[in-house]
């Protein structure tokens, strides 16, 4: 299973920026759990524009960069819809598909649309993201009888404990709703 441990951080009040990723590791895997790897991941947005479909035609897709105010020819993908936005990654003059692996990834996957708001369309959504993260290989085996284990939430609770930072209380990530 591959965690960010920027997700996991989420939980925790801490900052990641000051932990030793590697003394976090070799704890976790003498206390917890195996951990078959990591590495760091950076992103550089400079490389990445958000873009509109605006049309499909044959076989390729038109989409509208608001931040550079221009719009690309790209293949067409199934699961381009008009009005639908996705990153767009330009190497050397030549736009495409962003993929997973400019986010640290294994596999060379497309990624899928996103939702972004207005007012960060023209640029404004690089200043939201964490352009540095580290992905954590756990092994499943390892943490099969373990499902507290199973998702992020879990795992920041057991790094919490093993840096001695308090975990963030759950009601800042789940909203509550009444029924009528």
């Amino acid at each position: 299973m591959k965690i960010s441990l920027n997700w996991i951080f989420d939980h925790i009040k801490g900052e990641l920026s000051r932990i030793d990723v590697a003394q976090l590791v070799d704890t976790f895997i003498r206390t917890t759990a195996e951990i078959e790897g990591w590495k760091k991941v950076t992103v550089n947005v400079d490389e990445l524009t958000l873009a509109e479909v605006v049309n499909i035609n044959g076989d390729t897709v038109i989409v509208r960069s608001a931040e550079h105010k221009k719009e690309y020819i790209l293949p067409k993908r199934t699961d381009a819809l008009v009005g639908s936005y996705f990153l767009v990654f330009s190497a050397e003059n030549n736009k495409r598909w962003a993929t997973s692996v400019l986010f640290g990834g294994i596999k060379d996957m497309v990624l899928p649309a996103m939702y972004c708001p207005e007012n960060l369309r023209a640029g404004g959504w690089k200043s939201t993201i964490e352009l540095q993260d580290y992905v954590v290989e756990i092994d499943n085996k390892s943490i099969n009888s373990r499902p507290d284990l199973w998702g992020h939430r879990g795992l920041a609770r057991e790094i919490a404990a093993i840096l001695n930072l308090q975990l963030r209380p759950l009601e800042e990530f789940v909203t509550q709703y009444s029924s009528c």
